[in-house]
């Protein structure tokens, strides 16, 4: 299996949505939250995510909204980019990694 452009993940990152200013945080999800309707559905894990306002590149520390993505694959199995994309799909953004 080739890792060419792959980036390992970490359990919290940052991301930015240039288009509308958001700074995401972007964690695993405690496993707290799934159900027992979730896993007999085969989802074993989430992403757990939060946007806050951004001005001039200061994060607003008050969260502006928020969610979770469940997921079929276990989070520490899955590469950085997959989980962006996960939550680009779901949220229908573009995100970039803030480093």
């Amino acid at each position: 299996m080739s890792t060419k452009g792959q980036t390992p993940n970490k359990s919290t990152f940052w991301a930015r949505d240039k288009e509308n200013g958001y700074w995401w945080r972007i964690s695993e999800g405690t496993g707290d939250a799934l159900t027992q309707e979730d896993l007999d559905e085969g989802y074993v894990d989430y992403i757990y995510y939060d946007y806050y306002e951004c001005l001039d590149d200061v994060k607003d520390d008050s969260a502006y909204d928020g969610g979770m993505i469940l997921l079929k694959k276990p989070y520490k199995d899955m590469w950085l980019e997959e989980v962006i994309e996960q939550v680009q799909e779901f949220e229908q953004v573009t995100l970039e990694i803030v480093e």
